[in-house]
């Protein structure tokens, strides 16, 4: 090489590097365990930018050598390839941004339309359906968290049978929404059929559309549907509108209609599912009956689009439920002073870290907040469906600070796309805050499961996502489907077409109440420990005018004040009540505490009550194990638990202790089974032990 000139070496270095970022891409394209993984992504898109970066090299080089015909072909493979890449990339961006990262998304858009599955769904026979049916029905009932302990949902084996039945006589697509539809029978919105899949063809209608008290209106079309904007859709098909949303809810994998009426439009959107389901002729043309301005009625003829094409055109700029106050904002997170009204305005869209993380974020929100002044801080969750739970904490303690929380002066708004984290976020600005809620109900329920994982049913390819954990947003026997608002405001089509926000014109007219000199204290003086439900630690402190009640397990759960009502009845925010035989003096020795439906009793402790999840993290695992499995057993074990225990066995492996490690790992596998990520723990401390052997 000593002879080669630096020139000739790079020359010949460069395609040999991008030639070797190819066959990495492509290798990752095939070690990858599903299409969604960062590594099919990482892959995807690492062989499309260097298959884009090898045919410029080339048409450079044959420039050079003034060979302008094979120039001009090598950069016409140059062109497509680097604007699938980005328009790959971009679309994937606007669908699943911020729940995917670029990877993910670059490897969903890209390959929607063409992944390499045993057999396509169309061609599958009576006998692999029905292999793929007892594979999502043993995975459901070994994965779900609810299921895994033998709760399964009313009829759920008679509908596994009757759909072994009715599968022969059933086209693909039939079955794939009758598979949709069994899953669905869990009553969790995380755990669900994806819908359109690549196992199914995903053209789609080109139309945005949404669903208002008064019915489903397309807020934009493309294509042949463009005369249909901003009309109300009477018919789709055969059909009349409310007779297909009948026949697809069941569809909907979710825990209260919020949500179906969130998700029913996607579904809508499709017209191979619609033919399927005897709404239209044929998936090629769907007619919709319209009814526009000035009630002028008219059929509108519309050709479905591929689904990226669709992706491109509309979700790009579309905002859905977002409020006037949100024009030209696109961040997960902002904040702003509205002018004239005195509320600072925060939007949450998403918790999922950006260049500026959450927690800075936060910080920046909590200097605001102290610079002042501000009449009222609303947190907007109207258009947040998820994210990582792990980052609301520095959220709400901002909501909670003292010049925050006070009666008139905090606020949170919720619609049907509060979801998941988001939802958890909500759930937690109701325990720790008096806040008042507005706008419609959210799309989750407090106590939920989440974290789906995949699955990919062996013969059809269909993907199914299945919740792993379970989350505790209010007390365990909390059984709301919803967390409803306290100022119930509907959002009509007429507010969005006009750009008017009424759930933030409803709040920003309710006026804080006069400031008043504390009241005399009612409640005995200083301070007292409880057991709350047998698992949490609380204290009930005295405080001007009632007591206050604060409630913990190994993270702060609930805050709230209490004003006397009567006789051994105290009131907190609405919904929230605690009841007492009335004593002479003192605190009482037994409570009941009711909260939005659910009641849990206090016991009082002659000193700060030590938890089960406090003496294992202490180190004492034998101690803490018992309690923490008779919690598990009752359902009040929150997922943070396991990340808690988690994080006790890293910080053993890391100062040398792998059997303390094992054991703490050990036993969150026991206690969360269903999650993968503690017996991924588990085998790594085992391969630590066998290292260290």
């Amino acid at each position: 090489m000593d002879g080669v000139p630096p020139s000739r070496r790079g020359a010949r270095a460069a395609p040999l590097a991008l030639l070797a970022a190819v066959a990495a891409g492509g290798a990752a394209l095939l070690l990858a365990p599903d299409f969604v993984s960062p590594v099919f992504g990482a892959g995807l898109c690492v062989l499309l930018f260097g298959l884009a970066a090898l045919a410029l090299w080339g048409a450079v080089r044959l420039v050079r050598r003034r060979r302008l015909l094979p120039a001009l072909a090598a950069l016409l493979l140059l062109v497509p390839g680097l604007l699938f890449a980005l328009l790959a990339a971009i679309a994937g961006a606007e669908l699943y941004a911020p729940s995917f990262g670029l990877a993910q998304r670059c490897a969903v858009i890209a390959f929607r339309d063409h992944l390499p599955f045993r057999a396509p769904a169309g061609k599958l026979d009576a006998a692999a359906w029905r292999e793929d049916l007892a594979a999502l029905d043993a995975a459901l009932r070994r994965r779900h968290p609810r299921l895994a302990r033998g709760d399964l949902p009313a009829g759920w084996e008679a509908a596994v049978r009757r759909l072994e039945a009715d599968i022969p006589r059933l086209s693909s697509l039939q079955t794939a929404a009758r598979l949709a539809e069994l899953v669905a029978r869990v009553g969790d919105a995380h755990t669900q059929v994806a819908i359109p899949h690549p196992a199914m063809p995903t053209a789609v209608l080109p139309v945005d559309w949404a669903l208002f008290p008064d019915g489903l209106h397309v807020l934009r079309a493309g294509g042949s549907a463009r005369r249909a904007a901003g009309c109300r859709v009477l018919r789709v098909g055969r059909s009349e509108v409310a007779a297909v949303l009948r026949d697809l809810a069941p569809l909907v994998s979710a825990e209260n209609d919020a949500w179906r009426r969130q998700r029913l439009p996607g579904f809508l959107r499709l017209p191979h599912l619609l033919a399927a389901r005897g709404h239209l002729p044929d998936a090629e043309v769907a007619d919709l009956l319209v009814e526009c301005v000035h009630g002028e009625r008219s059929t509108v003829r519309v050709r479905p689009v591929p689904f990226l094409l669709y992706a491109l055109e509309f979700l790009r700029s579309v905002d859905r439920g977002a409020p006037a106050a949100a024009s030209g904002h696109r961040e997960a997170y902002w904040f702003e002073r509205r002018a004239g009204s005195g509320t600072l305005y925060v939007q949450v869209n998403a918790l999922r870290d950006q260049e500026e993380s959450v927690a800075d974020f936060a910080e920046r929100l909590r200097a605001a907040v102290e610079r002042g002044p501000f009449t009222r801080l609303v947190f907007d969750l109207r258009s947040c469906e998820g994210g990582n739970n792990q980052l609301a904490e520095p959220l709400v303690r901002v909501a909670a600070l003292p010049r925050v929380d006070r009666p008139g002066r905090l606020f949170a708004l919720v619609g049907r796309a509060t979801f998941s984290a988001c939802m958890n976020l909500a759930s937690a600005l109701e325990r720790r805050t008096g806040a008042v809620f507005a706008g419609e109900a959210t799309g989750n329920s407090p106590n939920q499961y989440g974290d789906a994982e995949l699955l990919l049913l062996p013969r059809s390819g269909l993907l199914v996502l299945i919740s792993s954990r379970a989350w505790l947003g209010g007390l365990p026997g909390d059984r709301r489907r919803a967390l409803a608002p306290d100022l119930p405001v509907t959002t009509t089509y007429a507010d969005v077409a006009a750009g008017r926000d009424p759930v933030l014109a409803a709040v920003e007219r309710v006026r804080p109440p006069t400031e008043t000199a504390p009241a005399r204290p009612v409640a005995p003086a200083g301070s007292t420990w409880y057991r709350l439900g047998g698992f949490l630690r609380a204290e009930l402190a005295a405080e001007p005018g009632g007591a206050r009640l604060r409630a913990e397990d190994f993270e702060p759960f609930f805050d709230v004040a209490l004003r006397p009502a009567g006789p051994g009845r105290w009131l907190g925010r609405p919904g929230v009540e605690l009841r007492f035989d009335p004593v002479d003096e003192g605190w009482p020795e037994r409570a009941e505490l009711r909260w939005r439906g659910a009641a849990a009793t206090l016991v009082r402790a002659p000193e700060r009550p030590e938890l089960a999840i406090e003496r294992v993290l202490a180190g004492d695992l034998a101690g803490g194990a018992a309690g923490l499995r008779a919690q598990a057993a009752a359902g009040a074990l929150d997922s943070r638990a396991e990340l808690r225990l988690n994080d006790r066995g890293y910080a053993l492996l890391e100062r040398g202790e792998v059997e303390a490690a094992i054991g703490v790992f050990r036993l969150a596998a026991a206690l969360f089974p269903t999650s993968p990520n503690t017996h991924d723990s588990l085998a790594e401390a085992l391969r630590a032990r066998r290292g260290s052997g």
